[in-house]
């Protein structure tokens, strides 16, 4: 005779919130046709759950903590390439052009572009995509040209579009250069 209870009809489960914050983000659920949980199985069910709901509220921070850092290294390499007298404008945009996508947060599929005064300055991956992502490049409340950053491929649905709302923010900043450009 196996050591397997009979089977029946008979199913128990315990459904616990997962929180990422004050967000549900999903259940934990813990589920037995053998017996009922017990008060003790119960707690520990929920204590469970809330080490997970911690565990991936870890995660989430520290996947935008990643993102940060990579959108400050651009604009503080951005700040550094701008206060080097011994390179040109030209030398200026091309290194802050190529800073660009490492900046975004699918670095391997972004490109970027950089016009100032009718002179282009790509990525080496650039190609020109529908719908890219465009910022005037103002110097003294005048636009002397565009900084443009684009998906080579379809990318999922984010905050706006398939970008981070960090990212067009990051946009803004190296269209703007430093005073002294």
């Amino acid at each position: 005779r196996s050591n397997r209870p009979e089977q029946n009809n008979a199913h128990y489960s315990h459904f616990t919130p997962l929180w990422s914050g004050a967000e549900k983000i999903g259940s934990l659920v813990m589920a037995t046709s053998f017996s009922p949980f017990s008060n003790d199985d119960c707690a520990l069910i929920d204590m469970i759950s809330d080490t997970l709901s911690l565990a991936m509220a870890s995660f989430e921070n520290q996947a935008a903590l990643t993102e940060r850092v990579k959108e400050l290294t651009c604009l503080y390499r951005t700040a550094q390439l701008s206060a080097d007298p011994n390179l040109s404008i030209s030398e200026v945009f091309q290194k802050v052009v190529q800073l660009l996508p490492p900046a975004w947060q699918y670095p391997d599929v972004t490109a970027g572009k950089i016009v100032f005064d009718s002179n282009a300055f790509l990525t080496g991956n650039h190609v020109s995509r529908p719908r890219p992502l465009l910022t005037d490049t103002v110097v003294n409340g005048l636009s002397r040209g565009c900084l443009e950053v684009g998906s080579l491929e379809n990318m999922p649905i984010i905050d706006d579009g398939p970008v981070l709302k960090e990212d067009l923010t990051l946009l803004h900043a190296p269209a703007h250069p430093a005073p002294g450009l």
